[in-house]
């Protein structure tokens, strides 16, 4: 998640690019089992930007 982060945020800091994958990596963690991600994991990361990751994310990983 860290290399999708950076692809898409090359500009950031390594902190607040590793603190984005956490968060990001947590989230679909929880989703994925079925738990729903408190909302405030949910409100400080717009939806445009979790989704561009996920893109991101996705041709990193593939």
């Amino acid at each position: 998640m860290t290399k999708a982060v950076k692809l898409m945020y090359p500009h950031l800091k390594k902190d607040t690019i590793d603190w984005m994958s956490h968060r990001f990596e947590s989230k679909k963690t929880m989703t994925e089992s079925g738990i729903t991600p408190p909302r405030l994991w949910t409100a400080d990361m717009p939806k445009e930007v979790e989704e561009d990751l996920l893109q991101a994310y996705q041709k990193v990983n593939n």
